[in-house]
């Protein structure tokens, strides 16, 4: 995976956020993965939904 790849390659910290599913989990199980609680919104709606991201890192 290019993304993957190109993260690996870092040489400073890097922290991504993206959502959670379990192909992401297996794309970047390299990483340290952490998740969070968050809450998305859509459309200028109103309607908070909450959901579960994960914060993806190299230190």
């Amino acid at each position: 995976m290019v993304l993957r790849d190109l993260l690996a390659s870092v040489q400073g910290k890097f922290i991504m956020s993206i959502n959670n599913t379990p192909r992401i989990r297996e794309i970047f199980g390299q990483f340290k993965i952490e998740t969070v609680a968050t809450s998305y919104t859509a459309a200028g709606g109103n309607k908070r939904v909450p959901v579960k991201e994960l914060l993806i890192k190299n230190y």
